[in-house]
């Protein structure tokens, strides 16, 4: 499961608030809206018995008002940045830094699904166990 730095940033960086006021929104609404279910959902899954692994995409939209926000975790995910082209979030980034990235996180995201776990030998991805316990992609 996978969360983003500053969620709400999203939907909020439109907004004509102050940059110090405005990061501090994004994070408190973040928490709320975003992490919190989050962790609850996750919480949940491991009383099950379930591995549970999250991640949080930290990577930086070129556009400083959207930091990470919702969702642009999605383009890397699928590997289809050419689709997100106009995106807002990813526009004058770097192609070949956007490519490594995806490439990062799609080979994650295949060897759980193979494996049950997203490590690797470069990188391993603690279980979640609370909010400590999460890998950050950036």
């Amino acid at each position: 499961m996978g969360l983003t730095t500053e969620e709400t940033a999203a939907f909020l960086h439109k907004l004509p608030i102050p940059k110090p006021i405005y990061s501090v929104g994004v994070k408190l609404t973040g928490k709320k809206v975003f992490k919190k279910p989050t962790e609850h959902l996750l919480n949940a899954m491991k009383e099950t018995g379930s591995k549970v692994y999250l991640y949080c995409f930290a990577w930086q939209s070129p556009n400083q008002r959207l930091g990470a926000p919702h969702c642009i975790d999605l383009p890397f995910m699928f590997g289809n940045l050419d689709d997100w082209a106009d995106a807002p979030m990813l526009e004058g980034a770097d192609a070949g830094e956007l490519r490594l990235l995806s490439g990062r996180l799609q080979s994650a995201v295949l060897r759980f699904v193979k494996n049950g776990n997203p490590s690797s030998e470069e990188e391993t991805w603690p279980e979640y166990c609370g909010d400590k316990d999460m890998t950050v992609i950036a």
